[in-house]
């Protein structure tokens, strides 16, 4: 639980990003631009955020008495308070109530996608001509996903942000983004766990090539990267459940 002190700004950074998504989003999916083009966009606006971040250094750039203070970052962020204590959470405290709040994310968005808002968002990813042919507005629903995906990438940054008591543009920035698209491709598209067990993957192997003393690391994952697009383009996990529908389908067909 957010003590009272805390509950506005955290609310605040989880609704301004779907405030901005709204405006971005509308622009973008209303003016029919192409999905590659809606990537390169939002790269686009990333970039901008963090040089423009990254040039509020200025005494005069401050929100309410809080310095911005530009690239060296917003240091002292305040952590959660246990309600029924005084004390704020540990390290170990943040950690099991991030895992636990992409546990309920995953479990919302599985259940989303059982109502008829989600069987039509699946609809649009696969084909979206044959959905609008038949009456539904492919926009509004692109918008709404759109929305909901800035309120839990802002929730999730929030809580980075708790756990690390520091905020700076490295959080988000051009890298940073990029690590989420190579999450999302080598997991696949197609599936919610699919990410989850890339970033454990890709976090885990970076890290790996950091403690063998690899210089290169954003280079090497660009590789691997690029190595999912040609021999994997559905995704891994996609890959491996095709894998074995094929292989228990053989085994069907024999007996």
């Amino acid at each position: 639980m957010i003590p009272g002190a805390a509950l506005w700004p955290f609310a605040a950074a989880i609704c301004l990003p779907m405030i901005f998504a709204a405006v971005l989003g509308y622009f973008v999916i209303y003016g029919r631009i192409n999905d590659i083009y809606l990537s390169v966009i939002t790269l686009v606006v990333t970039l901008i955020f963090d040089k423009s971040l990254r040039s509020t250094s200025g005494p005069e750039y401050v929100i309410g008495s809080v310095r911005l203070n530009g690239q060296n970052g917003i240091p002292g962020v305040p952590g959660l308070q246990i309600p029924w204590d005084s004390s704020t959470l540990s390290i170990d405290g943040v950690f099991y109530l991030a895992g636990g709040t992409a546990l309920l994310v995953y479990v919302g968005l599985r259940l989303l996608l059982l109502t008829s808002f989600g069987r039509i968002i699946v609809g649009i990813r696969e084909n979206e001509t044959r959905m609008e042919l038949l009456g539904y507005d492919s926009r509004v629903y692109k918008l709404a996903a759109f929305v909901l995906a800035a309120g839990i990438a802002a929730l999730s940054g929030t809580l980075y942000a708790v756990w690390g008591n520091f905020v700076a543009p490295e959080m988000f920035n051009l890298n940073q983004a990029a690590q989420v698209v190579i999450w999302v491709i080598v997991g696949g598209r197609s599936t919610l766990i699919g990410p989850v067990v890339a970033t454990g993957m890709v976090q885990y192997f970076s890290n790996w090539l950091g403690t063998v003393s690899v210089g290169q690391v954003t280079l090497i994952l660009g590789l691997v990267l690029l190595l999912f697009v040609l021999v994997f383009p559905r995704g891994l996990l996609p890959t491996v459940a095709w894998a074995f529908d094929k292989a228990f389908s053989r085994i069907g067909s024999r007996r």
